[in-house]
């Protein structure tokens, strides 16, 4: 009887603990997932290399599927035959992907360069005109990034007036044509004051007054910190909900010569998902946000595991 008893007990006491090794277990599985993917909504992505939509497009639409993208910001050229952007915008849309027409460049900002961007204008009324619905652009992605111009540390006004026209003129466009029009904006513009015939205040504020759809360059490879993206983007989210406007949040994953804290070159694919995934837990909850955008897609594509 007392053997019994022995057995019993212990039996009792192994089925105690083994059910309680599985729950810590389990419990500290949690505490480390592995993130393969962003949680957005949505992500963007560069595609600067038009040579890519005649003899890759398939495998660049492939990977922009797996990878959450709903918007590419495909380069403007000139001497490429209309049919291979028809092809490849064709091909986005069978895979809900939206194409923007990118252009722009420092020089569009010097008082003569207005002429640039109004030969984007023309080129891309005529495409449109040709083009079947789903072959269509859906927007125009502008990056002229002022701050480039030769002139622009001598005559600062005088550079961004000029860049404020272009954007003005721009939303006119756009309007006009049906589309939307967003704008590559860097995190700093919110420390920039403008004094112009347009008035006199922060850049930032008035271009995303102005322009109801974002691209802020926040390129670092941290979420946290006073340098990290949560940080530098905060300003233009705010700004966002005020005005009414998208603002979506661009990393880099490309190679960076301006230090190891730009770019998701080093750290690579997972450890940039992980830090994403920070950003959308802080800002989902704003209407204001639109997302990610991982610039470039040819580095995107080879960034390591």
């Amino acid at each position: 009887m007392l053997k019994s008893k022995f057995f019993l007990a212990l039996f009792m006491a192994v089925s105690l603990i083994i059910p309680t090794q599985a729950l810590a277990a389990n419990k500290n599985s949690v505490k480390t997932p592995v993130v393969t993917q962003t949680t957005s909504t949505q992500n963007s992505t560069w595609l600067w290399d038009t040579q890519q939509i005649v003899s890759n497009s398939d495998t660049i639409l492939n990977f922009a599927a797996t990878n959450n993208v709903k918007n590419i910001y495909l380069q403007v050229n000139y001497s490429l035959k209309l049919d291979y952007y028809k092809n490849f915008i064709r091909k986005a849309a069978a895979k809900s992907i939206s194409v923007q027409a990118l252009h722009g460049a420092p020089d569009w900002a010097s008082d003569n360069g207005a002429y640039k961007q109004q030969q984007l204008f023309d080129w891309l009324t005529k495409y449109q005109s040709s083009a079947l619905i789903n072959e269509k652009f859906n927007g125009v992605h502008l990056d002229v990034e002022p701050y480039l111009n030769t002139q622009y540390n001598q005559n600062m006004n005088g550079v961004i007036v000029n860049y404020q026209g272009l954007l003005l003129d721009a939303v006119s466009k756009t309007n006009a044509l049906g589309i939307k029009l967003a704008v590559d904006v860097p995190f700093w513009f919110d420390g920039v004051t403008y004094n112009t015939k347009y008035g006199t205040g922060n850049l930032a504020e008035w271009i995303i007054k102005n322009v109801k759809n974002v691209v802020i360059m926040a390129y670092r490879d941290t979420a946290a910190g006073t340098n990290g993206i949560i940080s530098v983007v905060s300003k233009e989210l705010r700004l966002g909900k005020l005005y009414g406007t998208k603002v979506t949040v661009g990393v880099e994953t490309q190679k960076s010569s301006e230090g190891d804290f730009i770019s998701f070159y080093e750290e690579g694919r997972a450890c940039m998902n992980q830090e994403l995934n920070k950003v959308y837990i802080s800002y989902s909850g704003n209407s204001s946000f639109d997302g990610f955008a991982i610039h470039h897609v040819m580095s995107w594509m080879v960034l390591r595991k």
